[in-house]
């Protein structure tokens, strides 16, 4: 699916043109999460059996079975499932996972780029400063585990961002003033999760720690193939402001508007967006007008943060 080359008329601005492109691909992104909810809470159908909603739907279950226990009935798993289906940020969170993967699956494949030790992070490992070495292998591990859970199509709950969290959890106790049997269960699982877990020890908490400690070390952050799928996408949504779903999402999908435009905010040049949208999407055609585009118009067109201006 693509949003398009954007082909402006005499006299139309390139910030215009942009801005309407990205109003178009906004619309898409607003109807996507009703329709994975569908899909995901349906039953399996080989008509509707794409990949990317087969991970996620493993990966709900997978939260149900760690939340109840993995002896509990189905039918009771199943209902947790449909519950924590409703949550559209869960939701969101756990369909970027899956796109996450088949991106990086995509550069493998056509590229050689290694979903765990890309070309920057073998540098980092060998870096003189121990700070960044041990950030760089503290995020070499998470990512090895993230690949070992993601080949099972499995999620931790200690992976999962803390408002996520919060939410499954917050889920699992609704649920329980039903279920008066989960109400142990409940008190066990808020007891030991909120006194074990730690967010900077997620895998992206790492990539976050890792790339605060490189972002100004003139370290290639937006080159995918130097950087891997993970960090480029962490960096990007960190550099624009953007929520790392929506870039991952832009990354996966072909809205070539919204990515162009999320590099741009970062800091990234032109001729350098290009080169990473043709990584990705090496048939797809290049959006006009970036090299009319400012990195603070970028952010402005966005809605968010630009750096060039610190607002």
């Amino acid at each position: 699916m693509s949003d398009g080359t954007v082909h402006p008329a005499d006299g139309e601005s390139a910030k215009t043109v942009l801005r309407s492109a990205l109003t178009r691909a906004d619309a898409r992104v607003d109807g996507i999460m009703p329709v994975l909810r569908h899909l995901v809470a349906a039953e399996p159908d080989p008509a509707l059996n794409d990949e990317a909603i087969t991970r996620v739907r493993s990966m709900i279950g997978d939260l149900s079975a760690q939340l109840i226990g993995n002896g509990e009935s189905d039918q009771l798993s199943v209902r947790l499932s449909s519950e924590l289906v409703k949550d559209a940020a869960l939701l969101a969170h756990i369909h970027s996972l899956a796109l996450e993967w088949q991106i990086a699956e995509s550069l493998n494949a056509r590229l050689g780029v290694d979903p765990v030790v890309s070309p920057l992070l073998q540098s980092l490992i060998s870096s003189a400063d121990m700070a960044v070495q041990s950030a760089a292998i503290t995020f070499l591990a998470a990512q090895a585990r993230w690949r070992q859970t993601q080949s099972r199509m499995k999620l931790p709950l200690r992976e999962l961002p803390v408002d996520a969290l919060h939410s499954v959890l917050q889920t699992l106790r609704t649920l329980s003033y039903e279920y008066a049997d989960l109400w142990q269960r409940a008190d066990q699982m808020e007891t030991l999760l909120r006194s074990e877990y730690d967010e900077g020890a997620t895998r992206l908490g790492a990539a976050s720690h890792l790339l605060a400690s490189i972002l100004h070390g003139g370290w290639p952050v937006l080159d995918v193939i130097e950087t891997g799928a993970t960090l480029f996408l962490s960096a990007a949504s960190t550099l624009s402001w953007q929520r790392r779903e929506n870039v991952v999402l832009a990354a996966h999908d072909g809205q070539f508007t919204r990515l162009a435009l999320a590099l741009r905010a970062a800091g990234a040049e032109p001729l350098k967006i290009n080169e990473q949208l043709a990584a990705l999407y090496p048939d797809a055609p290049l959006p006009a007008n970036l090299r009319d585009l400012s990195q603070a118009d970028a952010g402005a067109i966005l809605g968010g943060y630009s750096l060039e201006n610190g607002q």
